[in-house]
């Protein structure tokens, strides 16, 4: 049966972009241009081609698979019909809910954690995960965070594990959240935290509304 929602000591006293009550209260207003209310094509594609770089199954166990800003956590729950072994994190408990909700109702199994990224527990976060997928939460940051952000992504692999990062909005835009991403800029800081870049492209599979504004790199830690 699906795990309860894990909750973590968080601050709260502002309302900045890297606390929970910013997103709360985009999530209550109804603010939430980034949901395309489905699975991400792109990931979708990549698994149903055979196409994404950790299978289902790593040495007779499921692979882990990290989900780090998760939202409402339909890739998680993707994967984990996939038979991966998912864990969901988020700052905003609203989304959560909602995931744990839809886990409960589809009896899929996923690890739902509310907890700031920066403040992940190192037992259960470190060296852990087969794969990561990074999409739309490199953007919400506060790009000066980024470099931190690699870092957190990169230990939380396990040796020879992978970042799958749908990088967007790559198209310039100013403003944000979304804040837009360089993806030579996001490329240096993931390498300078040990992983290799193994395939960028284009997708051709994206959301009609995002189509030529995301980028798709796959990385991979050494062992």
């Amino acid at each position: 049966m699906p795990e309860h929602i894990t909750r973590m000591h968080m601050p709260t006293d502002n309302a900045r972009i890297d606390t929970p009550d910013y997103w709360a209260e985009r999530y209550a207003s109804g603010q939430t241009g980034w949901d395309m209310k489905d699975e991400t094509p792109v990931f979708r594609g990549l698994r149903l081609r055979g196409e994404f770089p950790v299978s289902a199954v790593q040495h007779g166990q499921a692979a882990t698979l990290f989900v780090p800003g998760c939202g409402y956590g339909y890739d998680a729950l993707a994967f984990a019909r996939a038979g991966y072994r998912v864990t969901a994190v988020d700052f905003a408990a609203e989304p959560l809910q909602v995931l744990q909700d839809n886990a409960v109702s589809s009896n899929v199994n996923v690890a739902i954690v509310q907890a700031d990224v920066f403040a992940l527990p190192e037992n259960r976060f470190t060296g852990t995960f087969s794969a990561v997928l990074e999409y739309t939460c490199y953007c919400a940051l506060p790009p000066e965070r980024r470099a931190e952000y690699a870092r957190v992504l990169a230990d939380s692999l396990a040796p020879d594990g992978w970042l799958v990062a749908l990088l967007f909005p790559t198209d310039g835009r100013t403003g944000g959240p979304p804040f837009a991403i360089d993806p030579e800029e996001a490329q240096q800081l993931f390498t300078a935290v040990g992983l290799e870049l193994i395939r960028s492209e284009v997708p051709k599979d994206s959301h009609p509304a995002r189509a030529g504004k995301e980028l798709l790199a796959l990385f991979r830690k050494s062992m």
